[in-house]
Parts: structure tokens; C-alpha cells; sequence
């Protein structure tokens, strides 16, 4: 072997290495909190509205986001047009373009853009001919503009043409009824299944009966849910339905065979959830999911089963501000949006974390 060919590989050795490196770019985080004027660092929901602005609900106080600066909604004691509770659980936007609002104790709120005040849905009438309870866990449209309330006791239909509430509770005397009060998730997937998660267990309703088909862990059997205190759902590009569990991981749910695999943690990360607490789901949009976890935001890649994951280092302005993640948006513009507990905001565009591979071209003549 000539010197010349020597030469010749040696640089394509080093050329597949930039190439290698270039494939992956660091993540820097840009953190919002109340030094830039978020009411509190607990930031449990976010979504971005129609009209380009980005809302997160805190436990203190409702935020609203243009890019450069935020306006903070409270209640207003005596005034019927403020918020009813400070204490914000779920910022929901239908198709429709409204937004509503579900508190602790303060039950629904409907935002009136026009007059930026709050119209308070059902106030006093929790019961037979209100919602089932005031605290407002989740909020879900169906396809056909049905809006679904998850409380803290029962899950609520909202008929939009009558503002009728119909509730569905457990009932002890009733083994179709729902297997727990506390819900946590709501999801319509693509073949129209509603499927609803709570802190007792995973529930696929029938409609036509109001009746709910239980998924349950059992001891000792593989191919059951995990945990039972479901946290978060989601349904993936290939129409698989993903269920994040408070101790159990992540679970993948098979329609074919009613069984569910399971991705816990374990030694190895590059396999390995961050943590079996899963607080929060969302789509990457490439056919991966952003996990929210107790000690990290993962990026899972079901093609693969590896995870990435990303925390937070006191040494590293730039990486996350907390490691317990509680909310995510992924917006249409690839602007990844974490909530975290206590830490605020955490920014960063998506289409910068794994950038594509940059062609490094060698010349060789000079060899």
C-alpha cells in the first residue's frame, strides 16, 4: 500500500468522523420564570392558540405569552368576569378557537377574547345537574366537537348545543362504571375509541352504553398494564396507543391482543426511560415521543426502543431548569415548549437538537 492510499483513507476516516459529529448539535434551553415576568414556576399546562400566543396554566394565575413579554390573569375578588381559582390545571383550545380553562375549586372557565374577561361554567351547580366536581383535571374535543371534562371525581360530557353536562362516576354497584374518579387523560384515537386514564386504571368507553371496559395491572402478568395510576396517553404516527403510568413506565398498548409491552427503567439508559414517573407525552412529530419524567425529558424513538435523554445540571446555564417535567407543546412551527415543577418555562426549537448530517467534502487531488 502506497502513501498515497494511506493518505486516502486516513482522510475518509476523518471525514466520516466530522460527519458523525455533525450529526448531533448541542441542546441549549432559553428559560422563561418570573425574572421575565411568569406569575409561578409551577407550569402544569401550555398550549398555543390560533392566534400565535402561548398560554401556560400555573398554580398561581393563568399566563399569556406573546414572545417578548407575558400578561398574568388572576381572580379578582367581586368581579364575576376574572378567573374563578388562581390555581390552574388545564389550558384547552378547541377547534372552534375557544379557550377554556380548568382550575382547582374553580371549575371551567371560557376566555372572552373580545373583552378579555372569563365567563365561569357551571359555578355552584356540581352534581346531578352540573359537573361531577370543581376541580378540572383534563379537557378533550372529540371528533364530532363533543367536550369531555375529566375531574377529580368522574368524567363529564359537555353538549355544546345545550350546554348540557352528563356525568359518568364509579359506581360500586355498577362493574361497567368507571374504574376510578380521578381523571387524568382523555384520547380519542383514530379508529374513534375513547380511551380515558385515571388513577385506577385504563377505560375504553362505549358510547352507545355509557359502560367503560377496564384495563388493569395484575400481578405477575406480563402482558398487563404495568401500573394502574395512568398519567398521560398519546397515539403515535403508526396508530399506536402509548400510556404513561406514576410508577410503572411507559407502556405500549396492542389492539389485536388487548396486551400491553412495557419500557421501564433499567441500567442501561440508552434503553431506559428516565424515570417509571411519567408525568406528561407528547408528538415529536417524526414518528418519536417527548416523555416527560420526574427526573428528565426523554426523546423515544419506537423504531429503535432508545431513548435520549436530557436534565437538568446546575453547572449548564442552558440545560434544563428542572429535571420534573409536568407539561409539553411541540408547536406547528417545531418550537419545543417543557413545563417543569417549580423550575418555569424551558424553550427550545426541536429542529435544532438532531440536525441532519452535514456533507463534509475532502479534497484528495493534492494527495
Amino acid at each position: 500500500m502506497n502513501m498515497k492510499t494511506i493518505l486516502y483513507l486516513l482522510l475518509l476516516c476523518l471525514g466520516s468522523s466530522v460527519v458523525a459529529f455533525a450529526q448531533r448539535e448541542d441542546v441549549k434551553f432559553t428559560h422563561l420564570t418570573n425574572v421575565q415576568g411568569l406569575s409561578q414556576g409551577t407550569v402544569r399546562s401550555i398550549v398555543k392558540d390560533n392566534y400565535g400566543f402561548v398560554w401556560f396554566g400555573t398554580q398561581d394565575g393563568l399566563n399569556k405569552y406573546d414572545g417578548y413579554k407575558f400578561t398574568v390573569y388572576r381572580n379578582i375578588p367581586k368581579d364575576k368576569f376574572s378567573l374563578r381559582s388562581n390555581d390552574i390545571n388545564v389550558v384547552y383550545e378547541d377547534r372552534q378557537g375557544n379557550l377554556w380553562i380548568g382550575t382547582n375549586g374553580g371549575a371551567l372557565n371560557l376566555y372572552n377574547r373580545k373583552t378579555d374577561t372569563f365567563t365561569r361554567f357551571y359555578e355552584g351547580r356540581e352534581g346531578a345537574s352540573g359537573l361531577s366536581h370543581r376541580d378540572i383535571t383534563s379537557i378533550y374535543e372529540d371528533k364530532k366537537g363533543n367536550l369531555w371534562i375529566g375531574t377529580n371525581w368522574g368524567l363529564n360530557l359537555l353538549d355544546r348545543k345545550t350546554n348540557e353536562i352528563t356525568p359518568y362516576v364509579p359506581d360500586p354497584a355498577k362493574k361497567n362504571s368507571l374504574s376510578h374518579g380521578t381523571i387524568s387523560a382523555i384520547l380519542e384515537d383514530s379508529y374513534g375509541n375513547l380511551w380515558v386514564g385515571t388513577g385506577g386504571g385504563l377505560n375504553l368507553m362505549d358510547r352507545g352504553t355509557g359502560t367503560f371496559q377496564h384495563f388493569l395491572h395484575q400481578e405477575g402478568s406480563k402482558g398487563s398494564i404495568s401500573h394502574n395510576q395512568v398519567t398521560s396517553l398519546i397515539e403515535d404516527d403508526n396508530k399506536n396507543l402509548w400510556i404513561g403510568t406514576n410508577g410503572g413506565g411507559l407502556n405500549r398498548f396492542n389492539t389485536r391482543s388487548n396486551t400491553f409491552t412495557h419500557f421501564v427503567q433499567q441500567a442501561d439508559p440508552l434503553f431506559s426511560v428516565g424515570s417509571n414517573n411519567i408525568n406528561c407525552m407528547e408528538s415529536a412529530g417524526d414518528g418519536k415521543i417527548w416523555i416527560g419524567t420526574s427526573n428528565s425529558l426523554d426523546l423515544f424513538d419506537p423504531k429503535t426502543k432508545r431513548f435520549s435523554h436530557y436534565s437538568s445540571n446546575t453547572s449548564d446555564v442552558s440545560s434544563l431548569s428542572n429535571g420534573t417535567i409536568i407539561s409539553m407543546l411541540q408547536d406547528k412551527e417545531g418550537i419545543l415548549w417543557v413545563g417543569t415543577y417549580s423550575g418555569g418555562i424551558n424553550k427550545y426549537d426541536r429542529n435544532l437538537i438532531f440536525s441532519k448530517p452535514t456533507k463534509v467534502t475532502i479534497p484528495i487531488t493534492s494527495v
